[in-house]
């Protein structure tokens, strides 16, 4: 804790005396600390006192225990506003990322906690490649990025692309035109795809939710099924490849191993309209082949303790996460009107605690290396942070409030 302190201590020295460069994540406590000896007799040189390095360190605690948040803030994100966000996801500097559904946007909050908009113009859907506030998304769903900075989401019945600076083109699908087809680029089809994950090598695979497959493009655009189509036929089946059967496959993930975890909503035996039974299945992208990892029909509950995994009951459950260990986070988007849940690699589920009536409706989750947990509510408008100590606070939007506003 006390080098993190330390590096922010010395980020915000460099931010006064514009004295650094920037840096990478994992070098950056690294970085700060050398050059908080540089920048310390800097200060000494042009005469500042130790009160004024004093100062700043008081500054950067205080803005460390106020975000709850990995890395310094000098902006607060509550100031900004969203309308329905979907999915998140964070870089390896820790911005997050955020498609803002019904404001037809992709929005940054950066570590700083500045929020700007970096592609899309909001009011305004549609179908457009173009940079920035020239593109135009028509509805987004959810987000992934890879370790070159790119994002990746999915829009209608189309994978569009975001570079760092903006610039979005159509990756694969044609936007308005639904249907199952692999092939390259425009030339393939899909049918209202949900999650996205991207891996080391570039790889970007989709939950096809309407068409009940598991889709892989490669970086030159070419779209094949991974798994699922099981006698095209909407069930949960284990197997591999075309022999596995999926019902609505909705969010993604995808650990450090290559391994895939999608939430796969079941509508068999449902008595409301929001009562569908979730299980979590786990792909492994080199052979195709499918295993349900929990999950079971019937109405949502928890498991008795020591019960296994399978005996689980999720409820219309959508984002999902991986942490470094292999613990996955999901979102149960309609238990208690949102619940998130932790699945440890020893199979033992746990709901983490928040106040009540905290989430509306849980979308997507997303793991900081450092261990805070980042939801998106897409009813109360909201992105909501859980500490590592388990801590809640809204982090951005302005709860129950839809809009659209960057920080000031």
């Amino acid at each position: 804790m006390f080098k993190i302190r330390a590096g922010l201590v010395s980020t915000l020295l460099c931010m006064l005396l514009s004295a650094c460069g920037g840096g990478g994540e994992e070098g950056a406590d690294g970085a700060g600390e050398a050059s908080l000896h540089g920048t310390a007799g800097a200060v000494a040189d042009a005469g500042a006192t130790d009160a004024a390095v004093s100062d700043a360190a008081v500054q950067a605690e205080r803005a460390y225990t106020a975000s709850g948040y990995p890395g310094y803030q000098v902006s607060d994100p509550r100031l900004a506003s969203f309308n329905g966000p979907g999915g998140i996801e964070l870089d390896r500097a820790g911005n997050l990322y955020v498609a803002d559904t019904w404001n037809h946007t992709i929005r940054k909050i950066a570590r700083n906690g500045v929020v700007t908009t970096l592609a899309g113009l909001p009011g305004w859907p549609g179908i457009a490649d173009g940079q920035g506030a020239a593109a135009r998304f028509s509805s987004l769903g959810d987000i992934a990025i890879d370790r070159f900075g790119n994002l990746f989401v999915t829009d209608g019945y189309a994978i569009r692309k975001v570079t760092p600076q903006g610039q979005v083109l159509t990756l694969a699908g044609a936007p308005k035109e639904l249907g199952y087809a692999d092939g390259r680029g425009s030339g393939a089809r899909f049918n209202r795809p949900q999650g996205i994950a991207v891996d080391r090598d570039g790889n970007v695979y989709v939950a096809d939710t309407n068409n009940a497959r598991i889709r892989k493009i490669t970086p030159y655009g070419m779209v094949s099924t991974l798994a699922g189509g099981y006698q095209d036929y909407r069930t949960i089946i284990d197997g591999i490849g075309g022999a596995a059967g999926f019902d609505t496959p909705t969010g993604m993930a995808i650990d450090r191993h290559g391994r895939l975890y999608v939430t796969d909503v079941a509508f068999r035996g449902a008595t409301t309209p929001h009562s569908g039974s979730t299980f979590i299945r786990r792909i492994d992208t080199r052979s195709g082949a499918v295993t349900t990892l929990a999950g079971s029909y019937g109405v949502p509950v928890d498991p008795p303790a020591g019960s296994p995994e399978t005996a689980a009951r999720f409820n219309e459950a959508q984002g999902i996460a991986v942490d470094h260990a292999g613990n996955l986070f999901i979102a149960d988007y309609f238990n208690n009107q949102g619940r998130l849940q932790r699945l440890g690699v020893d199979g033992q589920l746990t709901t983490l605690p928040t106040p009540p009536g905290a989430f509306a409706n849980l979308h997507d989750v997303t793991v900081h290396w450092q261990g805070p947990l980042l939801v998106s509510d897409h009813r109360k408008h909201t992105i909501d942070l859980l500490t590592s100590g388990l801590e809640y606070r809204v982090y951005a939007g302005q709860p129950g409030e839809p809009g659209y506003a960057d920080t000031p």
